[in-house]
């Protein structure tokens, strides 16, 4: 069967990908599921015997494929001041010339998406480049 996600579950403690210490503070890919259909037993006799009954149901059930992947809140805040930094430091070039740095631009809005930084000035410089750059496509 085909592997879904559930975003409405809290996933289960896993390892940091960054320092391993266990947590589930900052998910930042979820688990992977396989659903099946299941015979599950929802009735039975008392007798034991061969000649007892057993009411039978199919019922959907899901089991993890691939665990979702973690970080600690203590390593999501230092990649969070790195990444600030590095948006602090190569902006002004960014918004000089937008077109030539479009994929630098594309890959931080990435990295801000994936790790659901929320630092507002750091997405608010991204959000004015990426207006920028639409702008900038759309003129030429």
């Amino acid at each position: 069967m085909a592997r879904i996600t559930r975003p409405e579950m809290r996933p289960q403690s896993g390892p940091c990908v960054n320092c391993k210490k266990k947590t589930r503070s900052h998910v930042l890919e979820l688990a992977e599921y396989e659903e099946y259909m299941q015979e599950v037993v929802v009735g039975r006799s008392d007798l034991q015997a061969r000649k007892g009954w057993e009411d039978v149901e199919e019922q959907l059930r899901s089991e993890i494929v691939v665990e979702a992947l973690v970080m600690c809140h203590e390593c999501w805040t230092g990649k969070e001041k790195i990444f600030h930094n590095k948006i602090q430091k190569h902006w002004m070039a960014w918004d000089a010339d937008p077109i030539a740095n479009a994929a630098s631009i594309r890959k931080a809005m990435e990295t801000l998406q994936y790790y659901e930084f929320v630092d507002l000035e750091t997405v608010d410089i991204l959000t004015r480049l990426v207006k920028k750059l639409k702008a900038a496509v759309l003129n030429d």
